[in-house]
């Protein structure tokens, strides 16, 4: 029931051709944070290419893009981000990289190494 805040994002058509080349190629796309998630998913067209879906650029477009577990991503294959506060949207976004038994064993770890937490600690890489 919870309600995301609106962020604003861009995607350039530079960014889309990248994406693009790295997917036919056979690569992965890595998202460096969560903000990138969200844009590089909400700039996903389902109506694009003839229905079948497409990264379409997008300039200074709002999203409220609430990612949870269950998520189907159609951009991004893996992301780098440091380690969110717990209930929050930052953490379910990055919960739908894994199971909740994953994260949480990745917190347990941070936190019995003493890792720096939050926004300008350490950080980990789900995939």
């Amino acid at each position: 029931k919870h309600v995301i805040h609106t962020e604003f994002y861009t995607v350039p058509q530079a960014t889309v051709d990248a994406v693009n080349a790295t997917h036919a190629a056979g690569g992965r796309v890595i998202a460096v944070g969560t903000t990138s998630v969200r844009s590089l998913e909400s700039a996903w067209d389902p109506e694009a290419d003839d229905g079948r879906g497409a990264l379409v650029a997008r300039d200074r477009e709002a999203t409220s893009l609430y990612i949870l577990p269950g998520y189907e991503f159609h951009v991004v294959d893996a992301l780098i981000t440091n380690f969110h506060v717990p209930r929050s949207t930052l953490m379910m976004l990055v919960s739908a990289f894994s199971t909740r038994e994953n994260i949480l064993a990745a917190y347990q770890h941070a936190i019995d190494e003493r890792y720096r937490l939050l926004s300008f600690g350490d950080a980990m890489f789900l995939h």
